[in-house]
């Protein structure tokens, strides 16, 4: 989805949101992938309308609410999993809107760049190659990264 795209889609469920005319402030647990969509939508805000966003990792943002009981009027996750895992009892609705996909990034002088760009899971299994991850305790990100080696290793062994 273009940023653009994504923009209006985040601008429409703020807009939507059941807001009565006394209250001017919205709170939203985010997760960290959008931060440059909110940072657009809270600078070009015309109705005066005070955006409150704390930004986590998706499972952080949704523990705020289950584990701590936080109150949020608007909650952004990379998984919608975790609203069925985590939030079951705790929202009243929700929107898919769009989804992760998992991206493996290398640095043009990293070391076996030019084997990542032709075979990226076997240049992963070099013991000489080093992999950085978010935890995946912590965003969604971190455990489909996981979950997408796993398949590709299995993937590998068959052949």
């Amino acid at each position: 989805m273009k940023f653009s795209s994504l923009l209006i889609v985040i601008t429409l469920i703020l807009v939507s949101c059941n807001r009565s005319s006394t209250q001017n402030s919205l709170t939203v647990f985010s997760a960290a992938a959008m931060t440059p969509v909110l940072e657009e939508i809270r600078k070009s805000n015309s109705n005066n309308l005070n955006i409150l966003v704390e930004f986590s990792g998706s499972q952080v943002a949704c523990r705020k609410i289950a584990e701590f009981g936080r109150q949020a009027d608007l909650i952004i996750s990379a998984d919608k999993n975790l609203f069925e895992l985590i939030l079951k009892n705790h929202v009243s609705f929700r929107i898919d809107f769009a989804c992760d996909e998992v991206v493996l990034g290398v640095g043009r002088f990293a070391k076996f760049a030019d084997k990542a760009e032709k075979d990226p899971f076997l240049t992963i299994l070099n013991e000489d190659v080093k992999l950085a991850r978010v935890n995946e305790n912590l965003a969604p990100i971190g455990y489909m990264t996981l979950f997408s080696c796993m398949l590709q290793r299995d993937s590998i062994k068959k052949n």
